[in-house]
């Protein structure tokens, strides 16, 4: 009779258990965090009650569509091969629907309704259908849910962004690209990577439309906080008009904004003296940014009004300079006729503090 090794494990080994493989097996952590969080029955809740209790429940198809997008899948065709994985199906604990019933599950989102006032022409952004604010909650309820188990600093920086959808549905209409397709707008918060806000638009939809309130909407998705929150907003050029701005500020935001380089602001900026401009960072090819607090603020229609920061490109070679020398290579880089921030050129961005200070305002990053 063999000896038991002296280190060994007392493993208690049961007959009756049948193999089921997967090669997705990772994906168990995400299911155990929805679950445990209570995001999928925060969805269960929320959205509107099935007419037939077969089949699965709301939740479950919430969780089918986060898994599908989780491992790759960027159709509902996808479906169809996570269907056939059994050792998927018992980590779920129930198979995956097929590719038709979660396209009719998705278009009971859809009313017809919503689209009465649609124009004959220009752009229109409908209202919200039930199941869609169903969803939003559940997408709030996973906000707070991290929020309690990390434990966030203060600050929150929303990243303010649209992203071009290309389609060739019928339904799709030109994006300024000229392609058609959908331009959703989504508000993330940076330091987290978490959504708190979007809004699935029209390819013809403006940008720029309606900024504000997709704003307003990120901010009330984020749990109270006893301190509260020191809010930055931080966007494109899409944001660069008076009304966002104005509202950003209104609400005491710290915000950061492309800007157009319109000849008014580029006439403000080349008049700033010399000491106004300090080094901000070096970039690869001694690419140098540089920031002024001299008291000017980029408005849409080119008037300087403080205070704000602004954030220059400058010359290689710059980076040991005095301020001088570095204010005078950021305006022969204006002169020389770059006109936009990202562009490997000189530009500018209106950063402007709210209630926060100028020195406040230096901190979001807006170029790119």
């Amino acid at each position: 009779m063999r000896k038991p090794l002296a280190k060994a494990l007392d493993i208690d080994l049961r007959g009756g258990l049948t193999d089921k493989v997967t090669p997705h097996a990772g994906v168990a952590l995400l299911i155990e965090t929805g679950r445990r969080s209570g995001v999928i029955a925060a969805a269960e809740r929320a959205l509107p009650a099935k007419a037939s209790p077969k089949g699965l429940r709301q939740g479950e198809r919430v969780e089918a569509l986060v898994l599908l997008r989780a491992l790759g899948g960027d159709c509902l065709a996808d479906l169809e091969q996570l269907r056939r994985d059994q050792g998927l199906a018992a980590l779920t604990g129930y198979p995956l629907p097929a590719a038709a019933t979660a396209r009719q599950w998705l278009d009971r989102f859809h009313d017809p309704a919503a689209l009465a006032d649609r124009p004959l022409q220009g752009s229109f952004i409908p209202v919200e259908t039930q199941g869609l604010a169903g969803l939003r909650t559940a997408v709030a309820h996973s906000v707070h849910a991290s929020v309690t188990a990390v434990s966030p600093a203060r600050t929150v920086t929303l990243d303010v962004d649209a992203h071009l959808v290309e389609s060739s549905t019928r339904e799709a209409l030109p994006t300024y690209t000229g392609e058609r397709g959908y331009q959703p707008r989504v508000v993330m918060w940076a330091e987290t990577g978490l959504v708190l806000a979007d809004e699935f638009r029209d390819g013809n939809v403006p940008a720029s439309a309606h900024i504000q309130e997709l704003v307003d909407t990120a901010a009330a998705a984020l749990p109270a906080r006893a301190e509260g929150w020191t809010i930055r907003v931080r966007s494109d050029s899409a944001a660069y008009a008076h009304a966002t701005v104005d509202h950003c500020d209104g609400r005491g935001w710290t915000f950061a904004v492309s800007a157009d380089m319109s000849p008014q602001l580029r006439a403000a900026v080349v008049a700033l003296a010399d000491d106004a401009w300090q080094p901000w960072a070096e970039e690869r090819g001694g690419v140098v940014r540089s920031f002024s607090g001299g008291g000017l603020r980029a408005q849409p229609d080119g008037r300087a009004q403080g205070p704000a920061a602004l954030s220059l490109r400058g010359d290689s070679g710059a980076a040991a300079a005095g301020p001088a020398v570095r204010g005078r290579h950021a305006r022969q880089a204006l002169r020389r006729g770059e006109q936009r921030l990202g562009d490997r050129g000189a530009g500018v961005a209106g950063v402007a503090a709210g209630q926060g200070g100028d020195g406040g305002a230096r901190q979001p990053r807006v170029e790119g």
